[in-house]
């Protein structure tokens, strides 16, 4: 990944200036994406409740983007920074992001699973202070597990020959 930051600001300072946003065409390129990611899972999620019951659908729906080769966490994690292109389909972006997306379902199931059974068989109290650590500070530190696994995960990936020419 050493050369994905110096790839992404060669793009960033081409030769000609990049052309000024417009609604359309953040519209049009931002949404097949997002129909993509939104509908998806979605469909996933109904194929294996139709097929094989409720936990079949949840596991559809939440692991679908892994074997899709197109990890839902890689796709969030380009929010977070812009990756050049090469980079994203490399082997090990796609292992990196593929891990953290199943690490990612595993805990929300896990939540999900535990607050449903404390709020079946516990008090209130027991369900809002299970609802509170398993909110937000678990949430927080695996995102910084998340950051810190890709950052380890991508160090030793370089760019082709071409992308570097190319940028």
């Amino acid at each position: 990944m050493r050369g994905a930051a110096e790839a992404a600001a060669r793009q960033e300072g081409g030769l000609s200036e990049p052309k000024a946003p417009t609604f359309w065409g953040i519209l049009m390129t931002g949404l097949p994406g997002f129909l993509r990611e939104g509908f998806l899972p979605l469909g996933a999620f109904y194929a294996g409740l139709k097929l094989e019951g409720l936990a079949a659908g949840i596991v559809a729906g939440a692991l679908v983007s892994v074997p899709s080769g197109r990890p839902l966490a890689g796709a969030l994690a380009r929010a977070w920074y812009p990756f050049p292109p090469w980079l994203r389909e490399t082997p090990a972006f796609k292992r990196v992001y593929a891990i953290e997306s199943l690490v990612w379902g595993a805990y929300f199931l896990a939540r999900s699973g535990i607050r449903l059974a404390v709020l079946l068989n516990g008090s209130l109290e027991s369900f809002l202070l299970v609802t509170l650590l398993t909110g937000t500070p678990a949430m927080l530190l695996l995102l910084a597990w998340s950051i810190r696994y890709s950052i380890r995960g991508l160090a030793d990936t370089e760019p082709p020959a071409d992308a570097l020419k190319t940028a």
